[in-house]
């Protein structure tokens, strides 16, 4: 809400309209490539004193994913407040066209130089071992990015879990609230559970399963996420999410039935057939034990 307040904080509600609404999504839009010149910028004028290799300069875009959830949140709480307590005129909130949906995945060749960009970065520096754990679980299992982060090997903790006995990942807390978001258990793989009963054996009594360097719960991921894609080489368009679309692709790029896939990246059929169409035939070429 910060954004919205520094915007509309001093206008009566009656003021917003579609100019208005219009205005502050290129206001955001302008703001956020501001902050992103500055921090290549940032980064680059480190890497002059290191000599590394700099990063290229950064390009506008048209940011209207974060605009679009702020206004989106602007047109409840007006319809709330005009629900329980009325309001006479109810103004309108314009939102701007939802961006196209991403087809960013990674082949199996990207997938493993992120990987051993993450490896390389812990042997450098002594950290990033979550990293390399992230990766995995992403990869293996399709999870969105902030269930990963909840995940704890205590059941009972709050947070997703991994049931290694019965080989069944837990994705969604038990003790919370029904949401839109469908994520059911689903089976792990043969090979997650090995790595995770290795890292179960590392942990001792560490409860998160991603975690830092002093046993603590990573909140965050983005940054050590985009130092590890800009060290394998990869574009910005690779994300956290990416691994979730990866982890579904493959198994799309091998003809494999569209509910299996679906219950594997924990969507509906539906959802699945309609996110994750198959891309072109040249790009089917991969081996058939996805």
């Amino acid at each position: 809400m910060r954004f919205l307040n520094e915007f509309f904080g001093t206008e009566p509600v009656a003021s917003i309209n579609g100019d208005r609404c219009r205005a502050y999504v290129e206001h955001r839009s302008r703001e956020r490539n501001r902050v992103e010149r500055e921090r290549i910028a940032k980064l680059n004028a480190a890497a002059m004193e290191t000599r590394r290799a700099l990063l290229p300069a950064w390009r506008d875009k048209d940011f209207t994913s974060g605009p679009r959830r702020d206004l989106e949140d602007l047109r409840s709480a007006i319809n709330f407040w005009a629900k329980e307590y009325g309001l006479d005129p109810k103004p309108s909130v314009t939102l701007p066209d939802k961006p196209a949906a991403r087809e960013r995945w990674l082949t199996r060749e990207e997938a493993a130089g992120l990987l051993r960009a993450a490896l390389r970065l812990r042997r450098k520096h002594g950290q990033y071992a979550h990293l390399c754990r992230f990766i995995i679980v992403g990869l293996y299992t399709g999870c969105r990015h902030p269930s990963i982060l909840q995940l704890n090997w205590d059941g009972e903790a709050a947070g997703a879990w991994p049931d290694l006995g019965r080989g069944v990942l837990y994705c969604k807390d038990q003790h919370a609230k029904k949401s839109k978001k469908w994520r059911p258990p689903a089976r792990l793989p043969s090979r997650l559970i090995a790595h995770m009963r290795r890292w179960k054996r590392i942990d001792c009594d560490c409860r998160p399963v991603v975690h830092d360097s002093l046993g603590k719960p990573t909140k965050r991921i983005e940054k050590a996420f985009r130092t590890c894609r800009v060290e394998a080489g990869l574009g910005d368009d690779v994300t956290p999410n990416v691994l979730r679309y990866t982890r579904a692709m493959w198994p799309v790029l091998c003809d494999v039935d569209m509910w299996r896939i679906a219950s594997k990246a924990m969507r509906s059929g539906e959802i699945a057939s309609r996110q994750w169409p198959l891309p072109s035939v040249s790009a089917c070429r991969l081996p058939a034990d996805c």
